[in-house]
């Protein structure tokens, strides 16, 4: 899909596209498809410097709704709309509403599946249906056997079938191979998801014209005879508060985003008329996930996790970015509390074999003195160790080259820099992140971690502890020319609860002050988005790493819940509105097509 890889093969002027005459318009691309397919093309192979015979076939074709029906020739609008569904959609007529809609969804599921039996959250029924074959190429070619395209003229339905859901027989299948394609036609997920975010932001704002939840969905509720709770009762009351609608606004336009998420959404916002418009189709990506944090969420209440252990994360080596200065790095010297710390945390998170084994030595000798507290102890063989394992290595014959630099420390000249490019992940410092619109310096860290209730505390506990914090220092560290260490000075926020399932920390409020550095490699990257109703509390949302798009669902679900069991408790409407009520706003403008 890269720019260089793409042939615009056919360009249609005009103010009004084609639509079903499109096959008109095709005939040259379709005759030079038939000659790719049958004949070739002499083609020059640069590498090997001959020529070859180059073959080439459509796989399919990729596009939105509408243009699936132009290219298919399968009516998409009316009672058979479904392509997949084709003769066997399931469809109803709203008469509130005049507009057919497709309730059915559940005849996809599994047949054990407990959503078929659920009544009460769907359309009142039992789902009995099971799902329907998909219509092959063979089979759509055997249907439209002696079908007639007539363009340029209303169209003759298929012999005088009313229902027909036919518009024409598409030109694709003139290719020899085009019936036999398993997938012809696409759906472009862009498209689908910019329709439904302006159907979530209409709904949520209450933008006339652009809600789903108007008195004529109401009333066709009632005529259903279900989900009660939601039939309409004349009433005053809106649905979200002014201020509701300013506080859900604000947080979009004052949110810092990582780099590459999506562009610049705070000029979408109009906060005089309360809403957003005007965004891009890859923008909308991140705001449903964005919703669905912290609507749908919100609502669910599922069970909070504290993320995923980096060990099984994909990791990297990394490399510094920006100009060519900075990624040279800046040359500086450390005082003696960062070498202590830099070179404290490198030992006991290098994964040597050889300091592994030291360790659990040094662990064994300081357990023994059994007039400290269980407290000082673990905090002696943190600090006192690297001094330990300097003096045994002096002492000891036969130690590698590789423990003996470990042992010996870095040099005290280090590189700073300003930007850095890990596990997919593009970070910045503090200080970079204040002259950007972005937001790449937030990190989120899993640590095995002894944790006690107080200094008294006898029975510790040992377990994975989550920390999320932001980027202060990137530096690299060297030990004499054989290893180099990139680490991250960071700040760590106390953590303040979960919120319904998210993450919220104080930036007001710092821990860990004496270790502040954790190795480049070793986390994942997040970002925070301020909680408009308290002060310095910010919600922890997670920035997915761009060789694991694919993966998202194994990546750990720091404020993001992929799959959520939903209780049978749960309700889609609003629960601090009062029920059986509805605000009635004369002379809606609504939408004629339902997605």
């Amino acid at each position: 899909m890269k720019p260089e890889n793409l042939i615009l093969s056919t360009l249609i002027p005009g103010p009004v596209y084609p639509g079903n005459e499109i096959d008109v318009y095709m005939q040259p691309l379709i005759a030079e498809l038939k000659k790719l397919w049958a004949v070739g093309i002499e083609t020059y192979d640069a590498r090997l410097d001959n020529t070859f015979k180059l073959h080439a076939s459509l796989l399919w074709t990729i596009s939105d709704f509408p243009g699936y029906g132009i290219l298919s020739g399968w009516s998409t609008k009316g009672k058979l709309a479904c392509p997949s569904c084709h003769y066997e959609t399931s469809s109803t007529y709203l008469k509130h509403s005049k507009k057919v809609v497709y309730l059915n969804h559940r005849k996809f599921l599994p047949p054990d599946h407990k959503w078929r039996s659920d009544r009460r959250r769907f359309n009142g029924d039992v789902e009995m249906l099971s799902c329907p074959d998909i219509l092959s190429g063979a089979e759509v070619e055997e249907l439209l056997r002696g079908y007639e395209n007539d363009f340029g003229k209303p169209l003759k339905r298929n012999r005088g079938t009313s229902d027909c859901p036919w518009k024409k027989k598409s030109i694709f299948f003139e290719l020899p191979y085009w019936s036999n394609n398993m997938v012809r036609h696409n759906l472009d997920v862009m498209h689908i998801e910019k329709n439904i975010c302006d159907k979530i932001l209409g709904t949520l704002l209450n933008i006339g014209g652009k809600t789903k939840d108007h008195l004529n969905a109401r009333q066709d509720l009632e005529e259903m005879g279900i989900r009660k709770d939601l039939h309409p009762v004349k009433c005053d009351d809106k649905h979200m508060t002014k201020k509701e609608k300013e506080n859900f606004c604000s947080v979009l336009m004052n949110a810092k985003l990582p780099y590459g998420s999506a562009s610049n959404i705070s000029r979408c916002i109009q906060m005089k008329e309360r809403k957003i418009s005007g965004y891009k189709s890859h923008d909308a990506h991140f705001i449903l996930q964005f919703l669905l944090q912290f609507a749908v969420v919100k609502t669910l209440k599922p069970e909070s996790k504290s993320g995923t252990d980096t060990k099984d994360s994909h990791t990297d080596g990394g490399y510094p970015i920006g100009s060519q200065r900075s990624r040279e790095g800046k040359s500086i010297h450390l005082d003696n509390k960062t070498w202590t710390n830099a070179h404290r945390y490198i030992l006991f998170n290098c994964e040597n074999v050889e300091i592994e084994k030291l360790k659990d030595e040094h662990n064994t000798l300081v357990q023994k003195d059994d007039k400290l507290k269980r407290y000082k102890r673990e905090r002696m063989h943190t600090t006192d160790f690297q001094k330990w394992l300097k003096y045994v290595v002096q002492k000891r014959d036969g130690i590698s080259l590789e423990l003996s630099l470990l042992a010996r420390g870095p040099l005290r000249s280090a590189k700073r820099f300003t930007g850095y490019n890990v596990n997919g992940y593009r970070f910045h410092n503090k200080l970079r992140d204040s002259r950007c619109t972005t937001q790449n310096s937030g990190v989120f860290l899993t640590a095995l971690t002894t944790s006690f209730a107080s200094a008294k505390d006898k029975n510790p506990i040992v377990g994975d502890v989550g920390y999320y914090g932001a980027i202060e220092e990137i530096i690299e560290v060297d030990y004499w020319g054989a290893v180099s260490v990139v680490l991250f000075r960071c700040c760590w926020y106390q953590k303040a609860g979960d919120y319904y399932g998210l993450a919220r920390v104080n930036f007001s409020r710092l821990c860990q002050k004496e270790d502040p550095f954790v190795l480049a490699t070793q986390v994942q990257q997040v970002f925070y988005i301020e909680d408009p109703t308290e002060k310095n509390l910010q919600f922890v949302l997670q920035k997915y790493p761009k060789d694991q798009y694919s993966e998202v669902e194994e990546v750990s679900d720091i404020g993001y819940i992929p799959r959520v069991d939903i209780p049978d408790t749960f309700t889609w409407s609003k629960d601090d509105v009062p029920k059986k009520q509805f605000p009635v706003t004369p002379n809606e403008d609504l939408d004629d097509i339902d997605i």
